[in-house]
């Protein structure tokens, strides 16, 4: 996993969403959290972090990135996997964005005939 983030700051390549499926128990450094930090302040970038929980997952990476003030989402799955849900939260550039859409989308008018 940090093999990745680490090469996507050795290229200086930047991105929006860092989306991770992890079972949360890391046991090696550099930890996640400290690669984020690193790959922020190289950039100049603050890439919002989606946790993807699989089956049995901690919250170990959560919690550190959260106490770097870090724009952590999680999403616990528990479904059929060809039904995961992700391209809508992938969709998005920001919370924002969404809250934008949600709020123009008209409700629906019931027709009392």
């Amino acid at each position: 996993m940090l093999a990745r983030e680490r090469y996507l700051r050795l290229r200086k390549q930047r991105v929006e969403q860092i989306i991770l499926m992890p079972d949360e128990g890391e046991n090696t450094t550099p930890y996640f959290a400290q690669t984020y930090e690193a790959y922020k302040r190289d950039l100049m970038v603050e890439p919002g972090v989606l946790v993807v929980k699989v089956g049995y997952a901690c919250d170990w990476v959560e919690r550190r990135l959260q106490e770097k003030q870090a724009q952590v989402d999680t999403f616990t799955f528990a479904g059929n996997y060809y039904s995961l849900p992700l391209i809508s939260l992938l969709s998005r550039p920001s919370r924002l964005e969404l809250l934008m859409e949600i709020l123009e989308t008209p409700l629906p008018v019931r027709d009392d005939k």
